[in-house]
């Protein structure tokens, strides 16, 4: 007795979860009434125990079985599959092609989204073949350059890429988390 009883409990609360999951409310009313039918003969099934010959219990069970089977086909017409993974990869791809356009001087290897951090991790290279063509930039030599104004000069150019490709796609530019290559 103890054993249908927590059956019985259970079912109650998957049921319930199946009610939530219930898309509309069209739908809603049939799923209650065939909860509704199973959580009744699930409680009289141990009534009928008494009153009945095994023959009887045994089309109770068999009729059991065949709404469960209904239910758990109804279920799979309800379940969600994941597409998470193919909609990160063609966002990158759009935010990379995006990307590509906004500046000539370095070439997109690759764009990734952080899912727990919510930020863009932008992988660049220098674009040596294209800037050529266009522009020949000679960078001023400065002899005994300490490494600290060295590294305050790739910062702010980290900052200005990060700035110039986070109006480009529209994203805050302390989101962008950017790498060379």
């Amino acid at each position: 007795m103890l054993t249908e009883i927590k059956e019985i409990c259970i079912f109650m609360i998957i049921a319930q979860t199946i009610l939530f999951f219930v898309p509309g409310t069209s739908y809603m009313k049939y799923v209650r009434v065939l909860v509704g039918i199973i959580i009744i003969l699930r409680m009289m099934e141990p009534v009928f125990g008494l009153f009945m010959d095994e023959e009887k219990s045994r089309e109770i069970l068999e009729r059991m079985a065949v709404l469960k089977g209904e239910i758990s086909r109804e279920e799979k017409a309800f379940e969600v599959e994941d597409y998470t993974g193919e909609i990160y990869q063609e966002i990158e791809e759009e935010l990379r092609s995006r990307l590509e356009k906004c500046d000539d001087s370095y070439e997109v290897t690759d764009v990734s989204i952080e899912k727990e951090g919510n930020g863009i991790v932008i992988t660049l290279r220098q674009n040596t073949g294209r800037m050529q063509q266009e522009t020949i930039r000679v960078e001023p030599v400065r002899i005994g350059e300490d490494a600290e104004q060295e590294l305050q000069k790739e910062e702010k150019e980290i900052r200005e890429l990060k700035n110039r490709y986070g109006s480009c796609i529209g994203v805050e530019a302390e989101k962008l988390t950017i790498i060379f290559q």
